[in-house]
């Protein structure tokens, strides 16, 4: 069995908490979802295939990545920044990025800021591919995103319109969950106040990453449940319009497939690494 070898990579007031598994040159990095750790991918790599190496990291706010600079923000910027890190850590490698959830937005950021080419991209039931105009404005508009913090401290009247639209079912039941656990919290709440000021910038355009993955000889692999309530599987219409070169696996499962449906997610990922 493969050792896990665990470290920080620094810059400028940030530390991002990484592990890293295998002996290859061929490099895996993954990237994980929200309220999630790096630790998830551990259970897909018990065994690394021969000439792999796998690296994930903890995005900010989530597990041992520290964050303290807050002129920085994470997004493509900073991205290009981190290749630079990597680069210099690995010249001889051979890149491939996988990501899941938010995650897998992180990995078509990170690819597009990539210098050298990216072999393969993997994702699985990825963010980014559309997001609802309200949830644009809150989390990335200058003028939003105070709006959205006086909510998250000012919550009774916000739950009531919230309450109200989950009776007439204007709103999915995830959307639902996800704004009472969060502005019913005091502590959740904090967390998310921090967590857009990190994460101000962290948006891109799904089509301009459609028309750059036709620059590339990338291949790009898409993972989904077909009963996912987070990441609903309807957004691969819109991933095959703008990717049409997508490998697409449907799986019996919802959103956490890493979790719930381990077994057929580390096959299919076996035979993807084994064909690239």
């Amino acid at each position: 069995m493969n050792t896990v070898h665990r470290f920080h990579l620094e810059t400028d007031g940030i530390a991002l908490a990484f592990w890293e598994k295998g002996e290859g040159n061929r490099i895996l990095i993954c990237t994980h979802g929200y309220r999630q750790e790096k630790e998830q991918f551990l259970q897909l790599f018990d065994e690394v295939p021969d000439g792999w190496k796998i690296l994930a990291f903890d995005q900010p706010m989530h597990g041992n990545t520290h964050w303290d600079n807050k002129d920085y923000c994470f997004d493509r910027v900073f991205f290009r920044k981190l290749w630079g890190i990597l680069l210099e850590k690995y010249p001889n490698a051979e890149w491939n990025l996988m990501g899941f959830s938010m995650g897998g937005k992180s990995a078509m950021m990170l690819h597009m800021e990539a210098s050298l080419p990216v072999r393969s991209v993997i994702l699985i039931a990825p963010g980014g591919v559309y997001t609802t105009p309200l949830n644009r404005f809150f989390s990335y508009h200058s003028i939003g995103r105070p709006v959205f913090h006086f909510f998250l401290d000012n919550p009774r009247s916000v739950m009531k319109v919230v309450d109200f639209t989950h009776r007439k079912k204007w709103i999915r039941p995830f959307q639902y969950r996800f704004i009472k656990a969060h502005f019913n919290n005091p502590e959740t709440s904090k967390f998310l106040k921090r967590f857009t000021d990190i994460y101000r910038n962290f948006d891109f355009s799904f089509p301009d990453y459609g028309r750059f993955t036709q620059t590339q000889n990338t291949e790009i692999h898409l993972i989904w449940g077909n009963h996912d309530e987070v990441v609903t599987p309807d957004q691969t219409k819109l991933f095959l319009k703008y990717l049409p070169q997508t490998h697409l696996r449907m799986i019996d499962g919802k959103h956490n497939l890493i979790e719930e449906n381990l077994s057929e997610v580390k096959e299919i990922v076996k035979t993807i690494m084994t064909k690239t």
